[in-house]
């Protein structure tokens, strides 16, 4: 198994197993996850934004790091409660992300556990694609793995 993701009732991400990773559970609020949990322990609370559901602040064991997004909903940054930036995250045309931490330094992953989210999708680092919440997008090209479940007939690819 190289990535597993099990679905709600409600058609949501519920679990996520990635080869070598724990397993990620999440408990929504709506339809935005509230809480992360591995191995069936809560690692992690979200502080969403009411009407987006973009994230605005982390809450774990490593205290509250608060979430800075551009206007596409791209994370483009961590900062600590003191306003000291932490990470910083950065993304090539189609979403392919890389990490810095606050010396500019590039770094394989997040010291806060914080995941690239690209166009409000979160990064599966595991396998290297995006998760939707009905499907996966490669950063690589830009494309889904399957096609788009609403099935809209006003587009020449159902993938994009």
């Amino acid at each position: 198994m190289v990535t597993e993701i099990s679905y709600d009732a409600f058609g949501r991400p519920g679990v996520v197993k990635e080869a070598g990773k724990p397993v990620k559970s999440y408990n929504y609020l709506g339809g935005f996850i509230e809480q992360e949990n591995e191995n069936g322990i809560a690692s992690r609370q979200i502080t969403l934004h009411p009407v987006t559901g973009v994230p605005i602040a982390y809450h774990s064991a490593q205290g509250t790091h608060y979430t800075l997004f551009d206007s596409r909903f791209n994370l483009i940054g961590l900062i600590d409660i003191n306003g000291d930036l932490l990470e910083t995250y950065r993304y090539k045309s189609f979403g392919l992300p890389q990490i810095f931490d606050n010396s500019g330094s590039v770094i394989s992953s997040s010291a806060f556990g914080a995941e690239p989210i690209f166009g409000g999708q979160k990064y599966l680092s595991g396998i290297g694609l995006y998760l939707s919440k009905k499907r996966l997008m490669n950063p690589t090209n830009g494309l889904f793995s399957s096609g788009d479940p609403k099935g809209y007939k006003d587009s020449s690819a159902l993938y994009v």
